[in-house]
């Protein structure tokens, strides 16, 4: 067996273990899961989300996961896809990770104006949650205009922004101002795309996506 089948079937072990400590162990089931659907075992991702279900209703994370699982299915029900999404939101209707996993769902049915719709509402009920503004602005850079995207980005800097952080507003903010130098670099403004890079740069040093787009740029 190969050093990653090995290290997984330890991994599922582990979790096996853990859920005959706590039988209701919803992270437990969660992550075996989500481990098993990485890996293809679809139907055995399935087992362990509907076991949660059973005792853990309104747990959004794993509604979440049980649809992203779903989508990637060679048969894949889209309607199923959607009516988890839902049910995740009705779970908790302020989970901003569900508006953007769903969103970005609903991007790759061809349904922009509800995607759009689903990120704005994200933002408004997770208003700090700067991967559901990111994605929104990213979307409006592919279908929407720059100015509606660079008035995404801002308004999501302006909200993601952190006491204490420095002038770009921290690290939460590094993503935005990445995603908004890309948005530059493609309206062929390289000036302006630098300026969001070094911002990006300055809210977090180590975030590799920024460097490697203003390597590209330039």
């Amino acid at each position: 067996a190969s050093a990653s089948s090995k290290s997984v079937k330890r991994a599922r072990d582990l979790y096996l273990k853990a859920l005959e400590v706590d039988p209701k162990c919803s992270v437990a089931y969660l992550q075996l899961g989500v481990m098993e659907s990485d890996i293809g075992n679809f139907d055995s991702a399935r087992e362990c989300f509907e076991k949660v279900l059973k005792f853990d209703q309104r747990n959004s994370r794993v509604l979440q996961a049980y649809a992203l699982m779903e989508s990637r299915r060679e048969d894949a029900d889209d309607r199923k896809v959607l009516d988890l999404f839902e049910r995740a939101l009705k779970a908790n209707p302020k989970d901003g990770g569900v508006y953007q996993a769903y969103a970005l769902f609903v991007v790759e049915l061809g349904d922009i104006e509800s995607a759009r719709d689903l990120l704005r509402r994200g933002t408004e009920v997770s208003k700090r949650h700067a991967p559901v503004w990111q994605a929104w602005g990213v979307l409006e850079t592919r279908y929407g205009t720059a100015k509606s995207a660079r008035d995404v980005f801002q308004r999501g800097i302006w909200a993601c922004a952190q006491p204490g952080g420095s002038q770009s507003g921290g690290r939460r903010c590094a993503r935005l101002w990445q995603a908004w130098g890309v948005l530059e670099s493609r309206e062929g403004d390289p000036a302006a795309g630098r300026r969001c890079f070094s911002r990006a740069l300055d809210a977090d040093p180590r975030n590799v996506a920024a460097i490697t787009a203003w390597a590209s740029m330039e």
